[in-house]
């Protein structure tokens, strides 16, 4: 739920500065604003997905990664740092909530 409201917020400003922006004529601010925004998105979708090998936690970690920054606020996952598949003993259900 924090990433479909983060994402929506986020996407709504987004397309306001790009409307904007075409309104303006500004045609390769569109293009670069949005090749910036893919490629800040997939990577850190990638790198949530080589480093987290639990897929909700990563999922959390990504919505809340993506509250931060409508906050303006940088959540930090140090290179190098890695979370395994959880033993059966401990519940990733019970982390994220």
């Amino acid at each position: 739920a924090d990433l479909l409201r983060s994402q929506t917020h986020e996407h709504r400003n987004k397309l306001n500065t790009i409307s904007g922006l075409v309104q303006m004529g500004e045609l390769e601010a569109v293009q670069k604003l949005i090749g910036q925004e893919t490629a800040h998105y997939q990577a850190m979708i990638e790198f949530l997905r080589d480093t987290i090998k639990d897929p909700l936690i990563a999922g959390m970690l990504l919505g809340k990664t993506e509250r931060a920054r409508e906050l303006g606020l940088q959540l930090v996952v140090e290179e190098g740092s890695r979370l395994e598949p959880l033993t059966e003993w401990l519940n990733s259900e019970d982390l994220v909530t």
